[in-house]
This record gives structure tokens, C-alpha cells and sequence, in this order.
């Protein structure tokens, strides 16, 4: 139908969901929901539900010769050897990002009381094409390890949560590291517009 599910399982690595996004958003498929964790081994489990972003709600999903193209790109990906940011561009410079919902609003969130191991960034904005991608490269780039992501779209919004820490092993829980991340992620998302 108009969903697929894919399901990656890899040896894991700092930046892995971050790459493994941006190869679906390189080819306009769309993370519709779908959960990914580490298991104790260091083994990277992600399934995910994937949609036609090109054509969403139209009855048909991604086309035999676009899931031959991505299914090539992942393991690539998955071995850093497929270039995302290229890939992004081009994209962008074919496929104008659609105009986003000004009704829905972003809310980035930061809980430590909800996992005794993990600080919990709760991430709600109107869908945009490579969304989760930028929000985990931010992570990546800010040297924070996400040992479980829980995807969701729902319509037009996207609810994602990310349970993570340092990679030192240490919550996120210093006040002002707590708002540099999320004035790192709200501008970030603000980019994608």
C-alpha cells in the first residue's frame, strides 16, 4: 500500500539514526513512525514505517525503482560511505520543500525526571522534509548518544522522543547545556522552512 516497512539491523555507531534519516530524506521518503534503540551487544535494531513524500495520500507508496535506489543507500550509509549532504542538496534544489503548517507549533522539551538513566527530548513540530535528520545530526553534533528514538507523524505533526545522554554516559542535566540544546534544535528546525 502507501506504507512500507524496512527494518535495519547494524553494528552500532555514534551519527548511525543521523545517516540513516538523512538517506530516506535524500530519496523523498518520509519516516512516518517507527522506533530504533542499542541493544547491550552494541547492535543498532531500527524499523521503521516509510511513505512517499512526493505523494503522500495518494494511494500509492515508493516506486520499485526509488526503493532499489534507497535499499542500495542504506547499507552505505550505514557504513558512512554515501554522501547525505550531497544527496540533500540536490534534492532540495529539485524538490521545493512544501509549505509547512504555520496552525501546528514547535515545542522542543527536555525531561530528566522520566528515565532514571536517560534525559528525554521530546520533539514536536509541523512535518518537514528532513526533519529527523536535522534533529540527530544536532545530537550528533553536540557529542550526545541516543540510545532509543520513538518516531511518530501524525498528519501534519511530527512527535518524536529520543532518550539520551552524553556519550560519556552522563544525563543532560546542567541548565544551561539543557538550553543550549534546545535553542540548537529550534533553530535547526527553523532552517528547514
Amino acid at each position: 500500500g502507501e506504507i512500507d516497512r524496512v527494518t535495519i539491523v547494524c553494528p552500532d555507531r555514534p551519527g548511525l539514526l543521523q545517516d540513516i534519516a538523512g538517506t530516506f530524506a535524500g530519496f523523498n521518503a518520509s519516516m512516518l513512525g517507527g522506533v530504533a534503540y542499542t541493544r547491550e551487544d552494541g547492535i543498532a535494531i531500527q524499523v521503521w514505517h516509510v511513505g512517499d513524500a512526493l505523494n503522500a495520500g495518494r494511494g500509492a507508496g515508493i516506486d520499485d525503482r526509488r526503493w532499489s535506489r534507497i535499499l542500495e543507500a542504506l547499507p552505505q550509509a550505514a557504513r558512512r560511505e554515501f554522501d547525505i549532504e550531497a544527496r540533500l542538496m540536490e534534492v532540495r534544489q529539485n524538490y521545493p520543500q512544501p509549505p509547512r503548517r504555520a496552525d501546528i507549533e514547535t515545542k522542543v522539551h527536555l525531561d530528566d525526571r522520566a528515565s532514571r538513566e536517560y534525559s528525554v527530548l521530546e520533539v514536536s513540530a509541523p512535518d518537514r522534509r528532513g526533519l529527523l535528520f536535522a534533529v540527530t545530526k544536532v545530537l550528533h553534533e553536540m557529542r550526545i548518544d541516543i540510545h532509543l528514538a520513538k518516531v511518530d507523524t501524525i498528519g501534519p505533526e511530527v512527535v518524536d522522543a529520543f532518550y539520551i545522554r552524553r556519550e560519556s554516559g552522563a544525563r543532560i542535566d546542567e541548565p544551561d547545556e539543557v538550553e543550549r540544546l534546545i535553542n540548537r534544535i529550534e533553530g535547526v528546525l527553523a532552517t528547514l522552512d
